[in-house]
């Protein structure tokens, strides 16, 4: 007999903005449904109702300390921008993720998984895994790195104004 798989499941809408479609609720009940389905136990579920450019929110928070603690095998998400509007910050979570040995399913990302999945009954597919080293990790880290450097560019530019000023 095989182990069941340990999931725990991850909402984030953002707290300034009343979209029903994105609403916790209906991120939740959609993530429910496709754990049930592929007969995944759900042992954790957190939401938060913040801003995607913070890393301080205490669902998340609670996700990346379970991690770490190793009380689950996959992170199950609607959506890659779920996790924060910043690429640096959803490469950072799922750097994170990924040297606890957690895998992360997105319901929403229909790219071919580059991860071997978890058996299923066959009553559905299991979500795609999200692969840091695959083509969707690449491109995040592609995109960290540009917004890194449009970060830098506009430091530089700020201290030449400020220095101009001073003069």
């Amino acid at each position: 007999m095989q182990e069941r798989v340990r999931v725990v499941t991850y909402g984030r809408v953002n707290g300034s903005t009343p979209d029903h479609y994105r609403s916790l609720r209906v991120q939740m009940e959609v993530l429910r449904r496709y754990a049930g389905r592929d007969g995944w136990d759900v042992v954790g579920e957190y939401a938060d109702a913040a801003s995607g450019r913070l890393l301080d929110r205490p669902g998340l928070s609670r996700v990346l300390t379970g991690a770490r603690d190793g009380e689950y095998d996959v992170l199950l998400i609607s959506a890659v921008d779920r996790f924060g509007r910043s690429a640096c910050l959803v490469w950072e979570i799922l750097g994170e993720l990924e040297r606890a040995g957690v895998r992360v399913a997105c319901t929403a990302d229909t790219s071919p998984p580059t991860v071997p999945r978890p058996p299923t009954d066959g009553a559905a597919p299991a979500p795609p895994f999200l692969d840091p080293s695959g083509p969707t990790g690449r491109i995040v880290m592609l995109a960290a790195e540009y917004e890194r450097e449009l970060a830098r560019s506009r430091r530089l530019a700020r201290r030449r104004v400020e220095s101009d000023r001073c003069r």
